[in-house]
């Protein structure tokens, strides 16, 4: 739904951020979380923001992608 809206792509991070990336965190928070589960909606998310990124295709993408998945 955010990636199809006619936001200016901050403003679809922004989105992700302020209203998925606090509900998870607050479920990680304050419940059990199944592994399987967590790793779909970790999947989607980083989907999510390398759709929303307007970082050229390429090895310019893999090393953003890196940075999008924290990874040194």
């Amino acid at each position: 739904m955010i990636g199809d809206s006619l936001l200016a792509p901050w403003q679809k991070l922004d989105a992700i951020n302020t209203f998925i990336l606090t509900r998870v965190s607050f479920h990680l928070k304050n419940g059990v979380v199944q592994k399987g589960p967590l790793n779909l909606i970790d999947r989607d998310i980083k989907s999510m923001v390398r759709d929303v990124s307007t970082y050229p295709k390429g090895p310019v993408l893999n090393a953003c992608t890196s940075a999008i998945e924290g990874e040194a």
